[in-house]
Protein backbone atom coordinates (compact mmCIF):
# COMPACT_ATOMS: atom_id res chain seq x y z
CA UNK A 1 0.00 0.00 0.00
CA UNK A 2 2.07 3.21 -1.07
CA UNK A 3 2.45 5.85 1.94
CA UNK A 4 1.19 9.03 2.69
CA UNK A 5 4.05 10.83 1.43
CA UNK A 6 3.73 9.10 -1.80
CA UNK A 7 0.73 9.74 -2.14
CA UNK A 8 1.76 13.41 -1.55
CA UNK A 9 4.38 13.47 -4.37
CA UNK A 10 4.61 15.77 -7.32
CA UNK A 11 3.76 13.32 -9.68
CA UNK A 12 0.62 11.44 -8.15
CA UNK A 13 -0.73 15.24 -7.62
CA UNK A 14 -0.64 16.18 -11.14
CA UNK A 15 -2.21 13.08 -12.18
CA UNK A 16 -4.54 13.20 -9.63
CA UNK A 17 -5.32 17.13 -10.87
CA UNK A 18 -5.69 16.20 -14.39
CA UNK A 19 -8.27 13.43 -13.61
CA UNK A 20 -10.21 15.08 -11.48
CA UNK A 21 -10.29 18.08 -13.82
CA UNK A 22 -11.59 15.88 -16.47
CA UNK A 23 -14.06 14.30 -14.35
CA UNK A 24 -15.24 17.62 -13.18
CA UNK A 25 -15.94 18.69 -17.09
CA UNK A 26 -18.41 16.12 -17.57
CA UNK A 27 -19.00 12.78 -15.47
CA UNK A 28 -18.86 14.55 -12.00
CA UNK A 29 -21.33 18.00 -12.55
CA UNK A 30 -24.28 15.42 -11.43
CA UNK A 31 -22.41 14.69 -8.48
CA UNK A 32 -21.49 18.35 -7.92
CA UNK A 33 -25.08 19.29 -8.26
CA UNK A 34 -26.61 16.94 -6.36
CA UNK A 35 -24.22 17.56 -3.23
CA UNK A 36 -24.26 20.81 -3.09
CA UNK A 37 -26.45 22.81 -0.91
CA UNK A 38 -26.31 25.89 2.03
CA UNK A 39 -25.97 23.81 5.08
CA UNK A 40 -25.79 26.75 7.17
CA UNK A 41 -28.02 28.64 5.45
CA UNK A 42 -30.98 26.10 5.32
CA UNK A 43 -30.77 24.47 8.90
CA UNK A 44 -28.93 26.86 10.91
CA UNK A 45 -29.01 29.99 9.74
CA UNK A 46 -28.46 31.41 13.00
CA UNK A 47 -24.58 30.27 12.92
CA UNK A 48 -23.75 31.65 9.49
CA UNK A 49 -21.75 34.77 10.96
CA UNK A 50 -19.63 31.92 13.25
CA UNK A 51 -18.87 29.97 9.92
CA UNK A 52 -17.80 32.89 8.25
CA UNK A 53 -15.60 33.81 10.77
CA UNK A 54 -14.39 30.11 10.59
CA UNK A 55 -13.86 30.42 6.76
CA UNK A 56 -11.95 33.45 7.14
CA UNK A 57 -8.92 31.57 8.78
CA UNK A 58 -8.06 29.83 5.11
CA UNK A 59 -8.15 33.31 3.68
CA UNK A 60 -5.09 35.94 3.07
CA UNK A 61 -6.76 38.36 5.60
CA UNK A 62 -5.67 35.59 8.28
CA UNK A 63 -3.32 33.04 6.25
CA UNK A 64 -0.68 35.36 5.18
CA UNK A 65 -0.53 37.35 8.70
CA UNK A 66 -0.20 34.20 9.98
CA UNK A 67 2.81 33.38 7.86
CA UNK A 68 4.70 36.65 8.24
CA UNK A 69 4.21 36.37 11.86
CA UNK A 70 6.41 32.88 11.62
CA UNK A 71 8.42 34.37 8.87
CA UNK A 72 9.07 37.41 10.12
CA UNK A 73 11.18 36.34 13.38
CA UNK A 74 12.41 33.21 11.56
CA UNK A 75 14.32 35.86 8.80
CA UNK A 76 15.83 38.48 11.80
CA UNK A 77 17.09 35.35 14.20
CA UNK A 78 18.67 34.15 10.96
CA UNK A 79 19.78 37.49 9.73
CA UNK A 80 18.36 36.28 5.97
CA UNK A 81 15.99 37.06 3.68
CA UNK A 82 15.17 33.36 2.70
CA UNK A 83 12.22 33.15 4.58
CA UNK A 84 10.26 36.47 3.61
CA UNK A 85 11.64 35.44 0.02
CA UNK A 86 9.65 32.34 0.59
CA UNK A 87 6.37 34.02 1.53
CA UNK A 88 6.80 35.65 -1.84
CA UNK A 89 6.88 32.71 -4.04
CA UNK A 90 4.21 31.36 -1.95
CA UNK A 91 2.05 34.41 -2.57
CA UNK A 92 3.32 34.43 -6.49
CA UNK A 93 2.10 30.43 -6.66
CA UNK A 94 -1.12 31.34 -5.39
CA UNK A 95 -1.62 34.48 -7.62
CA UNK A 96 0.57 33.30 -10.53
CA UNK A 97 -0.18 29.45 -10.22
CA UNK A 98 -4.29 28.63 -8.32
CA UNK A 99 -5.33 32.00 -10.09
CA UNK A 100 -4.22 31.32 -13.58
CA UNK A 101 -6.29 27.89 -12.91
CA UNK A 102 -9.12 29.50 -11.71
CA UNK A 103 -9.08 32.01 -14.62
CA UNK A 104 -8.52 29.34 -17.02
CA UNK A 105 -11.41 27.24 -15.96
CA UNK A 106 -13.59 30.25 -15.84
CA UNK A 107 -16.00 27.76 -13.77
CA UNK A 108 -19.04 29.69 -12.41
CA UNK A 109 -19.28 29.63 -8.54
CA UNK A 110 -21.88 27.29 -6.81
CA UNK A 111 -24.12 30.15 -6.13
CA UNK A 112 -24.71 30.61 -9.84
CA UNK A 113 -26.12 27.20 -9.77
CA UNK A 114 -23.92 26.09 -13.31
CA UNK A 115 -21.41 23.69 -12.53
CA UNK A 116 -19.85 23.77 -16.23
CA UNK A 117 -16.72 24.98 -17.11
CA UNK A 118 -15.95 28.15 -19.53
CA UNK A 119 -19.41 29.37 -18.63
CA UNK A 120 -18.26 32.08 -16.45
CA UNK A 121 -15.15 34.37 -16.14
CA UNK A 122 -13.70 37.17 -14.49
CA UNK A 123 -14.70 39.62 -16.45
CA UNK A 124 -18.70 38.52 -16.97
CA UNK A 125 -18.95 37.64 -12.96
CA UNK A 126 -15.74 38.66 -10.99
CA UNK A 127 -14.41 36.34 -8.17
CA UNK A 128 -17.85 34.29 -8.83
CA UNK A 129 -16.68 33.51 -12.36
CA UNK A 130 -13.69 31.35 -11.56
CA UNK A 131 -14.38 29.11 -8.76
CA UNK A 132 -12.19 25.95 -9.84
CA UNK A 133 -10.03 25.16 -8.16
CA UNK A 134 -11.25 26.93 -4.50
CA UNK A 135 -8.75 29.16 -3.84
CA UNK A 136 -9.34 28.93 0.18
CA UNK A 137 -8.49 25.24 -0.35
CA UNK A 138 -5.12 26.40 -2.16
CA UNK A 139 -4.42 28.68 0.59
CA UNK A 140 -4.85 26.60 3.35
CA UNK A 141 -2.20 24.12 2.24
CA UNK A 142 -0.14 26.61 0.52
CA UNK A 143 0.59 29.48 2.95
CA UNK A 144 -0.14 27.30 6.71
CA UNK A 145 1.55 24.50 4.81
CA UNK A 146 4.66 27.07 4.07
CA UNK A 147 4.82 28.16 7.65
CA UNK A 148 5.02 24.91 8.76
CA UNK A 149 7.91 24.24 6.61
CA UNK A 150 9.61 26.71 7.77
CA UNK A 151 9.20 26.08 11.29
CA UNK A 152 10.53 22.35 10.40
CA UNK A 153 13.42 23.42 8.83
CA UNK A 154 14.90 26.82 10.43
CA UNK A 155 14.60 25.55 13.98
CA UNK A 156 15.78 22.67 15.65
CA UNK A 157 11.94 21.64 15.99
CA UNK A 158 12.03 17.74 16.92
CA UNK A 159 9.99 14.70 15.46
CA UNK A 160 7.09 14.90 18.15
CA UNK A 161 6.88 18.77 17.11
CA UNK A 162 6.91 18.17 13.39
CA UNK A 163 4.36 15.65 13.31
CA UNK A 164 2.30 18.02 15.61
CA UNK A 165 2.86 20.91 13.47
CA UNK A 166 1.39 18.47 10.17
CA UNK A 167 -1.55 17.53 12.05
CA UNK A 168 -2.71 21.16 13.34
CA UNK A 169 -1.92 21.57 9.31
CA UNK A 170 -4.14 19.47 8.47
CA UNK A 171 -6.88 20.29 10.51
CA UNK A 172 -6.58 23.80 9.37
CA UNK A 173 -7.74 22.24 5.54
CA UNK A 174 -9.89 19.65 6.50
CA UNK A 175 -11.53 22.99 8.39
CA UNK A 176 -11.17 25.07 5.18
CA UNK A 177 -12.88 22.54 3.02
CA UNK A 178 -15.72 21.73 5.39
CA UNK A 179 -16.90 25.28 6.35
CA UNK A 180 -16.85 26.63 2.40
CA UNK A 181 -18.91 23.56 1.76
CA UNK A 182 -21.23 23.90 4.33
CA UNK A 183 -21.58 27.28 3.63
CA UNK A 184 -22.40 26.55 -0.12
CA UNK A 185 -19.58 28.39 -1.65
CA UNK A 186 -18.43 25.87 -4.08
CA UNK A 187 -18.80 22.88 -5.82
CA UNK A 188 -17.29 19.48 -4.31
CA UNK A 189 -14.85 19.05 -6.95
CA UNK A 190 -13.68 22.68 -6.56
CA UNK A 191 -12.51 21.94 -3.00
CA UNK A 192 -10.40 18.63 -3.62
CA UNK A 193 -8.85 20.42 -6.91
CA UNK A 194 -7.71 23.19 -4.27
CA UNK A 195 -6.32 20.68 -2.18
CA UNK A 196 -4.44 19.50 -5.09
CA UNK A 197 -3.73 22.78 -6.41
CA UNK A 198 -2.81 23.81 -3.39
CA UNK A 199 -0.13 20.79 -2.42
CA UNK A 200 1.43 21.01 -6.31
CA UNK A 201 1.98 24.79 -5.52
CA UNK A 202 3.88 24.16 -2.33
CA UNK A 203 5.59 21.28 -4.09
CA UNK A 204 7.43 24.31 -6.73
CA UNK A 205 8.42 26.31 -3.82
CA UNK A 206 10.04 23.88 -1.74
CA UNK A 207 11.59 22.49 -4.68
CA UNK A 208 13.06 25.69 -5.71
CA UNK A 209 14.26 26.42 -2.09
CA UNK A 210 15.88 23.19 -1.94
CA UNK A 211 18.13 23.42 -5.33
CA UNK A 212 18.57 26.95 -4.12
CA UNK A 213 20.30 25.12 -0.61
CA UNK A 214 22.24 22.99 -2.93
CA UNK A 215 23.44 25.39 -5.17
CA UNK A 216 24.38 27.27 -2.14
CA UNK A 217 26.18 24.63 -0.46
CA UNK A 218 28.21 23.50 -3.47
CA UNK A 219 29.80 26.80 -3.61
CA UNK A 220 32.75 28.19 -2.79
CA UNK A 221 34.29 31.44 -2.60
CA UNK A 222 36.10 30.78 -5.84
CA UNK A 223 33.52 29.02 -7.46
CA UNK A 224 31.55 25.75 -7.44
CA UNK A 225 33.21 22.70 -5.35
CA UNK A 226 33.20 19.45 -6.15
CA UNK A 227 33.87 17.57 -3.31
CA UNK A 228 31.38 17.23 -0.20
CA UNK A 229 28.40 17.48 -2.53
CA UNK A 230 25.78 15.61 -0.01
CA UNK A 231 23.74 13.35 -2.08
CA UNK A 232 20.43 13.91 -3.47
CA UNK A 233 18.53 12.12 -1.01
CA UNK A 234 20.17 13.96 2.20
CA UNK A 235 18.90 17.08 0.92
CA UNK A 236 15.53 16.17 -1.16
CA UNK A 237 14.33 14.44 2.52
CA UNK A 238 12.33 17.31 3.80
CA UNK A 239 12.52 18.49 6.16
CA UNK A 240 15.25 16.75 7.68
CA UNK A 241 17.16 16.76 4.54
CA UNK A 242 17.46 20.60 5.12
CA UNK A 243 18.65 20.36 8.49
CA UNK A 244 21.33 17.75 7.48
CA UNK A 245 22.57 20.26 4.93
CA UNK A 246 22.45 23.70 6.56
CA UNK A 247 24.45 21.66 9.88
CA UNK A 248 26.88 20.16 7.53
CA UNK A 249 27.65 23.65 5.93
CA UNK A 250 27.85 25.28 9.31
CA UNK A 251 30.47 22.40 10.17
CA UNK A 252 32.26 23.10 7.52
CA UNK A 253 32.77 26.50 7.60
CA UNK A 254 33.70 26.61 11.09
CA UNK A 255 36.37 23.71 10.71
CA UNK A 256 37.43 25.92 7.59
CA UNK A 257 38.59 28.76 10.07
CA UNK A 258 39.94 26.63 12.41
CA UNK A 259 42.28 25.75 9.75
CA UNK A 260 43.31 29.22 8.40
CA UNK A 261 46.03 31.05 10.38
CA UNK A 262 45.20 34.44 12.23
CA UNK A 263 46.84 36.29 9.29
CA UNK A 264 44.83 34.69 6.78
CA UNK A 265 41.59 35.26 9.03
CA UNK A 266 42.09 38.89 9.05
Amino acid sequence: MPTLRQITAPTPLVVAFVVLTLLALGPLTPVDAALHRHWVQDFTPELYPFFKVLDSIAGQAVALPVLLAVALPLALAARSWRPLVLVGLVEAAFFGGVGGLKVLFARPAASRGDPAFFNGGIGDMGLHGISYPSGHASEAVLLYGMAVYLLCTQLPVKREMRRALVVVWGGIILLAVSVSYALGFHWVSDLIGGVIAGGLMLHAVIRLDRWHAVRQLTKGPSGPRILHTPPPAQVLAWPAGLDAVNRRQRAERLSGDAGRTPAARG
